[in-house]
């Protein structure tokens, strides 16, 4: 693919702002704010297209190019890495699957489960 460089294959979990995966409840000062300071609130995946990566493999700001095996080829796309997670290291990424406003993980967070997504970077 011209204008990317392969990174490699990386396994992908997903999260939502629930306090399951960001330990922080609606209504806390910081709910929804990334460890870059990008705000996810009210987001969905498509209109973040946000995940979080180790910096050490994927430094936060970069640009990435994510093909998804089916079922969930419909989520290929260029995402950008905002976050980043005590359990991502190394050639993991947590994929941001939006805001539902719940405290409680959203069944779509489940339903993804561990996935190996090909990663590129964007040039």
């Amino acid at each position: 693919m011209s204008g990317y460089t392969e990174l490699g294959t990386f396994l992908s979990t997903a999260y939502d702002l629930s306090v399951q995966s960001t330990g922080k409840p609606i209504g806390h000062k910081y709910y929804g704010v990334t460890s870059s300071g990008v705000s996810l609130k009210n987001h969905s995946r498509k209109s973040a297209m946000a995940i979080a990566t180790d910096p050490k493999v994927i430094p936060t700001g970069t640009k990435v190019y994510i093909e998804f095996e089916e079922p969930y080829s419909d989520f290929n796309g260029i995402y950008t890495a905002v976050d980043k997670g005590g359990a991502i290291k190394g050639k993991k990424i947590d994929l941001f699957m939006g805001d539902f406003r719940s405290n409680s993980p959203h069944p779509s967070v489940y339903q993804f489960g561990k996935r190996n997504v090909k990663i590129y970077k964007v040039d």
